[in-house]
């Protein structure tokens, strides 16, 4: 890490919808501290490491059960852009349930980092014991 971001957490998962990533690719969704409105999905493709930069400005998170999925999608807000679609295991239900928590802090969040008393987020120890 060039910059020195920390980060957030991290979550496997496949991609359902993503624009320039084509469907059903396994990679990685990516948050960092120092830039709560912003998420990374990376994935290689052709062996070629690349990633989408994901800006949740004003979104809306939403999650998903489906039969063998849970699915965790990025929607815009007033503003018109893309649809992002993201499916973890079903047996991930409560990681799933985590993830969209910590993102909906995210966008709702004026300031970053929250102090520790009231924060709620999801942290790198709490996905582990999940």
């Amino acid at each position: 890490n060039v910059l020195g971001e920390t980060i957030g957490w991290t979550l496997p998962c496949i991609s359902v919808r993503v624009p320039k990533a084509p469907a059903n690719l396994h990679g990685v969704l990516v948050a960092l501290n120092e830039d709560p409105r912003k998420i990374y999905f990376l994935f290689q493709k052709g062996g070629r490491g690349t990633a989408v930069q994901i800006d949740l400005t004003g979104a809306a998170i939403q999650h998903e059960s489906k039969f063998l999925s849970e699915n965790v999608g990025i929607v815009p807000g007033e503003s018109k852009g893309p649809v992002y679609w993201f499916a973890l295991p079903r047996s991930d239900a409560q990681l799933a349930a985590k993830i969209c928590a910590d993102l909906r802090i995210r966008v709702s969040t004026p300031i970053w980092p929250l102090d520790s008393a009231s924060a709620t987020a999801v942290t790198a120890p709490d996905l582990a014991k999940s």
